[in-house]
C-alpha cells in the first residue's frame, strides 16, 4: 500500500497562504493605528473644547502685546500640550499652546485654576520664537 495520490489542484499552495496572512496583518495594523489616532484626535478635541483653551486663545487674540510683538494672531497649532483636570466645582489646566501671526510666532504657557465653579487665569507667559518672553497674566 502506496500514499494515496492528492488529486492535482487540491493542494493550497503556501504562497497563498502568506499573502492571506500579510493582507490580515496589514489591515490589522491600520485598524490599530485608526484607533491610535481616534483616540489622539479625541484628546486634542477635549483640550480644544475646553474652557481653559478657550480663555487662553481668546487672551492672546485680544492683546496688543501680542499683535505688537508677532502680528495678528492668524490661528493656533494643531496641538496642544498639556492637561485639564477637573472634579465637580474645582480643576487646574497647564496648557502650552503655539501661536501664529502675520509677523511671526511663539508658544503661549497658560495656567488656570477652577475654583467653585470658575475658572481664573493664574498665569500666561507667550514665548516669542527668537526669545523674547511677554507677560500677559502674572508675573
Amino acid at each position: 500500500m502506496g500514499n494515496p495520490e492528492v488529486p492535482e489542484g487540491s493542494q493550497v499552495p503556501w504562497k497563498k497562504f502568506l499573502a492571506i496572512g500579510c493582507a490580515v496583518i496589514f489591515i490589522g495594523g491600520l485598524c490599530f493605528m485608526g484607533c491610535i489616532g481616534a483616540g489622539f484626535y479625541g484628546v486634542m478635541s477635549v483640550i480644544k473644547g475646553s474652557t481653559p483653551y478657550k480663555m487662553a486663545t481668546e487672551l492672546v487674540k485680544e492683546s496688543p502685546i501680542v499683535e505688537q510683538a508677532i502680528g495678528e494672531v492668524t490661528g493656533f497649532g494643531f496641538m496642544p500640550t498639556g492637561k485639564v483636570n477637573v472634579s465637580g466645582s474645582s480643576g487646574h489646566a497647564d496648557l502650552s499652546i503655539s501661536v501664529n501671526g502675520k509677523n511671526g510666532s511663539g508658544t503661549l504657557y497658560y495656567i488656570a485654576t477652577k475654583r467653585e465653579d470658575k475658572w481664573k487665569t493664574t498665569s500666561a507667559v507667550l514665548k516669542v520664537d527668537g526669545g523674547k518672553r511677554i507677560v500677559l497674566v502674572g508675573n
